[in-house]
């Protein structure tokens, strides 16, 4: 197997550049941190599709679909990054952000929601959200929050 390797690697000219790597989930060069992210989301398709974003770049640590769930994980796990909506059926996401970010000052919080103005992502940076993102948002948005607070 490891024959086939080398012949693939030596006839395969192209290297793939930083944000590539961190894209396809290459491991081992210095653009790329591998994190395990906790979602915070209480509508099940949307943490399917969170889930889909992180494949190969990321792992998921756990998910969870209120605060006080997602305060629990972030106890249990190693998570170094919170995807957290603000909008929860059960709960704050603000009050959930500030509560991690006190268990897991280290870990970079992305907040999420639908467009609520300026005030809201005031808040949710006071809150200690390294990040804020309007719904809806796609993969390179949501994957590159994360990164840039992973640096």
């Amino acid at each position: 197997a490891l024959g086939g390797l080398n012949r693939i690697e030596r006839h395969n000219s192209y290297i793939p550049t930083g944000r590539e790597c961190s894209r396809i989930g290459v491991v081992g060069t210095p653009a790329h941190t591998m994190a395990d992210v906790l979602i915070v989301e209480d509508i099940g398709i949307q943490r399917s599709l969170i889930r889909g974003f992180l494949i190969g770049t990321h792992t998921v640590a756990g998910t969870a679909e209120t605060a006080d769930e997602a305060v629990a994980l972030a106890r249990e796990t190693d998570a170094d990054a919170v995807v957290m909506d603000l909008t929860l059926t059960e709960g704050n996401g603000l009050d959930a952000t500030e509560r991690i970010k006190s268990i897991r000052p280290g870990a970079t919080v992305v907040v999420s929601t639908v467009s609520m103005g300026q005030e809201t992502r005031r808040e949710a940076f006071d809150a200690g959200a390294d990040a804020y993102l309007d719904k809806p948002y796609g993969q390179d948005d949501l994957l590159g929050a994360i990164e840039t607070g992973l640096d």
